[in-house]
């Protein structure tokens, strides 16, 4: 049996593919525990959709995703080209060359999908988050001067009773 190597992945023209899915193994355990992490996100956006800290681990976990995805659609591609000439190929060899076209497609499908949220999950303005929370920080602050002058001027007018109340 001949076979081609191209970038550690190792494809056997007899039809073999155990080399291919022992070289996805690792990229695929990445993605589907990325996904598994996606997925709990969902989750905990769906209660709190406007968590600031889950918008960002949902965002950083979008990026690992697609990096990682984008690994795993490599491999595929370049072990289909391994493969050769469809037309070349025996009914065996065409039947892996058609099950790797499948599994392309789905991973060019899910990366459109991942990008698109990525992209829709970056427009979100955090900087009108951003001033909202300066506004009620500014707030906040007024407030506690306030009632840092009104404490104040408390105290002064009970120490001055007590002052009083002492002398009589």
């Amino acid at each position: 049996m001949a076979s081609k190597n191209i970038k550690g992945i190792t494809i056997e023209v007899g039809g073999n593919t155990t080399k291919l899915e022992s070289a996805l193994k690792s990229v695929d355990k990445q993605v589907y525990g990325l996904n598994s992490d996606l997925k709990n996100l969902y989750q905990a956006l769906k209660l709190d959709p406007h968590n600031t800290e889950l918008l960002s681990q949902k965002y950083d976990v979008l990026q690992r995703n697609i990096a990682e995805t984008e690994k795993r659609l490599q491999a595929l591609k370049t072990a289909q080209k391994q493969m050769g000439d469809y037309s070349k190929l025996t009914d065996q060899q065409k039947s892996s060359y058609n099950a790797l076209s499948l599994e392309i497609a789905k991973s060019e499908k899910s990366l459109m999908g991942m990008k698109s949220e990525l992209k829709e999950s970056s427009q979100i303005d955090l900087s009108a988050l951003k001033s909202g929370l300066q506004a009620v920080g500014s707030i906040a602050a007024t407030v506690l001067k306030k009632v840092l002058e009104i404490t104040a001027a408390i105290t002064g007018a009970l120490a001055g009773l007590v002052a009083m109340g002492v002398k009589s």
